[in-house]
């Protein structure tokens, strides 16, 4: 089958507090709330990993990130897939002029160690299922120090948001799209947000509380959207083929932000959710 789009995952920071579709761009900073979520590019996956930042919610020194990843996608054949994944990262302002995050020393979580990559924009990840987090208890962060970043060692409590409702299957172009949060889809979590995929670009809502919040992507944000056929590496079992499907993605994000001070420096200790489904527009 020939594909109109292939779309490959990446890794990436980004912040969203406005409502508007953005391509990616790049800016000095540590930005929070983050998500580290997919980066596409057409074509088969050429292009370069890119920061996306606007205003930032809380502007911090560095943020520590737990975040699971859900998601059910159909495809062209009409499966079904369910995923999920726990993924660690960590960035913490500093380190050389252009080249993004400090260089902090041994970074884990619950005794997991991070890997730090030294590309920009240089961070400290993971992603399997080493990354064990306790949701009936404390979960420990641990920053060794080092390139201008002080030490840090703060344990966080709580379980990780919780994403409760059913993701819709089809978007109006034509009309605004709006998700509200409550008690009933929501739990555990402060905040949230949506992200429309559509050919290499993302369309954000609003940044709203989970106490009764609304989400909403503007009709002339989406009336550009086009589906087409789409593929995600990172997202099927590697020993099957790539699994085709049609439309777009829809993401929702669900994160609680903390924030504390170490040697005179804030810190985000973020743990958030991101639902993922795959949508058609008309």
């Amino acid at each position: 089958m020939k594909l109109s789009s292939c779309l490959l995952l990446a890794v990436f920071f980004i912040v969203v507090l406005a409502s508007s579709c953005r391509k990616a761009g790049t800016s000095p900073g540590i930005y929070v709330p983050w998500d580290l979520d997919t980066l596409m590019y057409a074509g088969g996956g050429s292009g370069s990993v890119q920061i996306i930042s606007v205003p930032p919610w809380v502007n911090a020194d560095g943020a520590m990130i737990l975040c699971e990843t859900q998601g059910s996608l159909t495809d062209t054949g009409a499966n079904t897939s369910k995923y999920l994944r726990r993924w660690g990262a960590a960035q913490f302002a500093g380190g050389y002029a252009g080249e993004g995050g400090a260089n902090a020393g041994e970074v884990s979580v619950n005794s997991v160690k991070l890997s730090f990559v030294a590309k920009y924009p240089r961070r400290y990840e993971r992603h399997d299922t080493m990354m064990a987090w306790n949701n009936g208890g404390f979960n420990h962060w641990h920053v060794e120090g080092a390139g201008g970043v002080p030490p840090v060692s703060a344990d966080i409590e709580g379980a990780l948001p919780s994403f409760r409702d059913v993701l819709p299957t089809t978007i109006s172009k034509t009309s605004d799209f709006s998700l509200a949060f409550n008690a009933s889809n929501t739990v555990n979590g402060d905040m949230a947000y949506v992200i429309i995929y559509s050919q290499g670009k993302r369309c954000y809502s609003n940044v709203v509380s989970t106490n009764g919040g609304t989400a909403t992507i503007k009709a002339a944000d989406l009336k550009n959207a086009k589906n087409e056929y789409l593929q995600l590496s990172g997202f099927y079992d590697a020993k099957s083929p790539m699994p085709v499907y049609y439309g777009g993605f829809i993401v929702v994000v669900i994160y609680s932000n903390n924030v504390r001070t170490f040697g005179g420096k804030q810190f985000a200790l973020v743990k958030q959710r991101v639902a993922l489904g795959n949508v058609t527009f008309f």
